[in-house]
């Protein structure tokens, strides 16, 4: 049985079997984040607004490796039972400007891969980055539960009323009373560096390891990283949505030589829909910029050189 089949007689199989809280089990494309599409199936309850959907290619494999489809329908409905008891608190969210107090955090994702978040969402838009920071409202159910979803112009709109300033704001505001951390790649991955061996980089994140590339647009975070590295100037290298790695410029190669290295990463060892950006930045005297070439590296160090001369000529011709 082809990928195709299998998906119709699971469909029939799991909607045969459904519960009477289960409407009915629909399919449809989900697009995800950076233009990556998948086939979902939806349990559409009838009490509730928020569906779960779960993606049939993760259940083909077993399928293929001989597990019945009987059998693989029955897992979802017992995954489908625990999220129906999750959902209800979905259900009982207030979209009021109270509670978003505490709830609205920013995702960092790219520009590029991700233009109908700009229409859907009041989105900080960071041009010369490449990259877009998006409003989430974060739910949490006990203590191994947690989600999130977009804060759309419909939520903001009609529920929160708050304009584009103050919604930005306040998610800006919230994603950085985070607790972030800076650990050396030797801590993070417990491979112990050798005798005299020097950190070779960092990683940057959030303290639960969720969502923490945003960090790289904190600029006391990265000068932070600056003291503890003891570099003048900063590589920056986007290893997902959920940690940037840092790099001291004068112990590593050339910029192109970094984005290649980025760029094997995300096509070989990173999921589609947590890839960040195939780019290289960098952070030197406060200032954070993409530098994919050498050119654009030596813009940006020879930046404050130029402010200095400025300043000179000024100052003899008073």
């Amino acid at each position: 049985m082809n990928y195709e089949s299998f998906k119709q007689e699971l469909l029939k199989e799991l909607n045969e079997k459904k519960p009477d809280y289960i409407e009915t089990f629909d399919t449809f494309v989900v697009n995800k984040t950076n233009k990556m599409q998948m086939d979902s199936f939806v349990a559409k309850f009838r009490d509730q607004n928020l569906c779960p959907n779960f993606y049939p290619q993760d259940y083909f494999r077993d399928y293929v490796y001989g597990t019945d489809i009987d059998e693989i329908a029955d897992t979802i409905l017992e995954m489908v039972d625990v999220e129906y008891q999750k959902s209800r608190t979905f259900g009982e969210i207030e979209f009021t400007q109270e509670n978003a107090k505490n709830c609205i955090t920013l995702r960092l994702l790219s520009k590029e891969q991700n233009q109908e978040m700009l229409s859907e969402c009041s989105c900080m838009v960071f041009d010369e980055l490449g990259l877009i920071a998006v409003p989430r409202w974060n739910v949490e159910v006990g203590d191994d539960f947690s989600a999130s979803f977009a804060v759309n112009k419909q939520i903001q709109k009609e529920h929160l009323h708050m304009t584009d300033t103050e919604l930005l704001d306040l998610a800006w505001s919230n994603t950085f009373k985070q607790i972030f951390s800076i650990k050396g790649i030797s801590e993070v991955t417990g491979m112990p560096l050798g005798e005299n061996e020097k950190e070779p980089m960092y990683v940057l994140t959030t303290e639960n390891n969720q969502y923490g590339a945003i960090g790289m647009l904190s600029k006391e975070l990265l000068q932070m990283a600056e003291e503890m590295i003891g570099a003048k100037t900063l590589f920056i290298l986007p290893s997902s949505v959920h940690e940037i790695l840092l790099v001291d410029k004068n112990i590593c190669g050339s910029p192109e030589y970094l984005r290649a290295m980025v760029k094997d990463a995300n096509a070989n060892h990173v999921d589609i829909e947590e890839r960040l950006a195939d780019d290289v930045y960098a952070f030197h005297n406060g200032k954070l910029a993409r530098t994919n070439t050498q050119k654009e590296l030596d813009e940006l160090l020879q930046e404050k050189e130029k402010v200095k001369e400025q300043t000179k000529h000024r100052k003899v011709g008073r």
